[in-house]
């Protein structure tokens, strides 16, 4: 088995978001063995966060002034996703596999890499046909059906995959990038409804030939669920802190667990309207307090 090289990235404060980065790269290591030729890297600004880890991983670091750049000329924040799996790709040879922070392994991946090894492509799930969805699914459909961008057209097989978790074989991924990056900048370019755009331009260049595959069997996107899984993930650290684990302590500490939270769940129907009111009106008094702050200061 060749190289398999798991990566994730993480900017700025936010403590949670490098709690679950800690998290999800010791669940990585504790679920690969030396013959899996897996390593792991964290492109970061904040690299302090994972000196704890050691040599076990590796921290590639990242400026203020790269970022802007790779937001490209439409200011896309979620460019910099295919940009930094692009870095990758060329400093690290072997297949390559882009986690969010919010993922979490709780079983062996062998079967998992043995497959990426052999060609196959993998996202995190299939969501949702571009033609079936409503909301601002639907205005991306009813703008782009029958519309090429780059080198991919929409039509009513286009399907939206999520991108928690991407993974190319190596020999498939400087020219999937290069063909998702494409197709992403056309679609800006185009104004298509902004959210989502880098997943769909992934999703178009990894299911040519209609070989993608789910990851869900090995691994657990849990960003429908957060709350619950922040709150083990900081009970864990804390841990692990508290005893001194090693990292290989810590990583055998996590397979005696048993990751039973959900790694989704849904909300009902009040619950996203409740959700829906409550963004509006955060909306709102932000944009009231720029307002008043703007009079006062004149």
């Amino acid at each position: 088995m060749g190289t398999s090289n798991f990566m994730m990235f993480t900017v700025g404060d936010t403590e949670f978001i490098h709690r679950q980065a800690n998290f999800a790269a010791l669940s990585i290591l504790a679920n690969t063995a030396p013959e899996d030729g897996a390593t792991v890297t964290i492109i970061t600004d904040k690299p302090e966060w994972y000196a704890w880890l050691g040599d076990r991983i590796s921290v590639m670091l990242i400026d203020h002034k790269t970022l802007t750049k790779w937001k490209g000329v439409h200011d896309h924040f979620f460019r910099i996703k295919i940009k930094a799996m692009q870095l990758m790709a060329e400093k690290l040879p072997g297949d390559l596999i882009y986690l969010d922070c919010d993922v979490a392994c709780d079983r062996p991946l062998n079967e998992f890499l043995e497959q990426l090894g052999r060609g196959q492509c993998f996202m995190d799930e299939r969501v949702y046909l571009l033609s079936g969805k409503g909301g601002s699914a639907r205005k991306t459909w009813v703008k782009a059906r029958g519309n090429t961008y780059g080198k991919f057209t929409i039509n009513e097989d286009s399907a939206m995959w999520c991108a928690g978790v991407v993974a190319l074989p190596a020999e498939r991924s400087t020219e999937y990038l290069a063909d998702a990056l494409e197709c992403m900048d056309e679609m800006c370019a185009a104004k298509l409804h902004k959210p989502h755009l880098e997943q769909l331009a992934l999703s178009l260049s990894l299911q040519r030939g209609g070989d993608l595959k789910p990851t869900t069997e090995w691994l657990k996107h849990y960003w429908g669920n957060k709350s619950p899984w922040n709150a083990l993930i900081a009970a864990f650290l804390g841990n692990v802190g508290v005893k001194g684990l090693s990292v290989e302590q810590a990583c055998q500490a996590l397979r005696e667990m048993r990751l039973e939270v959900p790694r989704g769940i849904r909300r009902s129907r009040l619950e996203k309207l409740t959700a829906s009111i409550a963004k509006r009106v955060k909306v709102r008094d932000a944009a009231r307090e720029a307002s008043v702050t703007g009079l006062l200061a004149r």
